[in-house]
């Protein structure tokens, strides 16, 4: 991607885009390798050439900065308070920020950081799972099962202004299904979605967070059917197309202010076929977002 160096943080402007990447495996449960993640996204990056044949823009032509990896501590509670300063100097600025996982758990932290200077936050949860595990496995509080518990918990988070797109599969807790469901009203299972429709469930979420200052989208990939994207740490058969999953963000990311994708485990990707549909995600927020608004 047609990407330059970011030295510091304070040379962004509110017409920059700027990528993160967040190396990490805390949080992961069933194996690691995300964090090698934002290393081999970048890396498959090189063989895009950033124009895009529908709208015909060219990446090149914006201004996306790549302010490299977030400094990686051996203790997650620093890390977490890392990501969070991060989240919290490019929020005031007004850029808009990409983060590359990671595990779902770097969305806490950045939420955090977001919301010192950001007081009405939405967030639309593109995730196979509900992530909203108040502890697993027993005494563990802190990892990608419990990521959007401990965001509800964030003061000023509100759960009307939360959407939960694409759950699915057989890996969720009876009592996290009841606890999310108590908790959150806007959940879409992907069975709900082929029901009404993609586009919507896509004019639904327009709807709902019109009003929102900001609105955050969190991209987990395994909510994409592993044939399309088998890249993942927790594979879910039955999710979107690669096909949907774009169509999704070039219909949200003009109305977004944030995003990050989650979750690429490069140990299950050999073909780089996951990562390469990671770099289109980007590449066609970013044309889409700016300017181009989608076609419905």
């Amino acid at each position: 991607m047609g990407t330059y160096n970011l030295d510091k943080i304070e040379n962004l402007t509110e017409n920059d885009t700027v990528i993160i990447g967040v190396s990490s495996d805390y949080g992961a449960i069933y194996g690691n390798g995300a964090i090698d993640g934002p290393k081999t996204i970048r890396e498959a990056s090189l063989q895009f050439s950033g124009v895009n044949y529908e709208i015909f823009k060219n990446f090149y032509d914006f201004n996306v900065l790549d302010y490299g990896d977030i400094k990686h501590y051996n203790d997650l509670k620093s890390f977490m308070e890392e990501i969070e300063k991060i989240s919290s100097q490019i929020s005031s600025i007004n850029a808009y920020p990409i983060y590359i996982g990671g595990t779902h758990l770097i969305t806490y932290p950045i939420i955090k950081g977001l919301n010192c200077h950001k007081k009405d936050v939405g967030l639309i949860w593109i995730d196979s799972h509900l992530d909203f595990m108040d502890e697993y496995p027993k005494g563990q509080k802190y990892n990608m099962a419990t990521s959007l518990r401990r965001i509800i918990e964030i003061e000023n988070i509100r759960p009307d202004n939360i959407a939960i797109i694409g759950v699915h599969g057989n890996t969720q807790g009876a009592e996290e299904i009841k606890s999310a469901k108590d908790t959150i009203p806007s959940i879409y299972s992907m069975n709900y979605i082929e029901k009404i429709g993609l586009n919507n469930i896509i004019s639904i979420l327009k709807n709902q967070f019109k009003n929102i200052k900001y609105l955050y989208l969190s991209l987990d990939l395994d909510v994409i059917d592993p044939a399309f994207a088998p890249g993942v740490s927790v594979p879910e058969p039955g999710g979107f197309t690669s096909r949907e999953i774009l169509q999704i963000i070039r219909s949200l990311g003009p109305i977004s202010n944030g995003m990050d994708i989650v979750e690429y485990n490069p140990r299950m990707d050999s073909s780089l076929i996951t990562a390469k549909l990671a770099c289109s995600l980007i590449i066609e927020n970013i044309l889409y977002k700016k300017g181009n608004p989608h076609d419905e």
